[in-house]
């Protein structure tokens, strides 16, 4: 090969050995899905015929899933009676004396 070419770079500044520019369009779908994008401009933008394709793009990390569950636990209109018996129980996720 002649010349440097951006993986070489990339791989060289970041100390990545297996580093390939294809990981950059994951990580970006991923923080797109992270920041609260939707998966149809997503799949728009990264220019797939299928959702399916754009879904295995757009991994969630695990912190990511525990933050919306307990946005949608602490979000929820929950009756007296049963926030009375939830008032013991730890946050989503959370494994009591953890």
């Amino acid at each position: 090969r002649d010349g440097y070419h951006f993986s070489d770079v990339a791989r060289k500044l970041t100390k990545i050995a297996r580093f390939h520019p294809h990981m950059m369009r994951h990580t970006f779908a991923c923080r797109w899905i992270e920041a609260g994008g939707s998966l149809a401009a997503l799949q728009e933008i990264l220019g797939h015929a299928a959702v399916t394709t754009t879904q295995r793009y757009a991994r969630l990390g695990a912190d990511m899933v525990q933050r919306e569950a307990q946005r949608l636990y602490d979000g929820a209109t929950i009756p007296a009676s049963t926030r009375e018996n939830l008032s013991d129980r730890p946050a989503v996720g959370r494994v009591s004396g953890a």
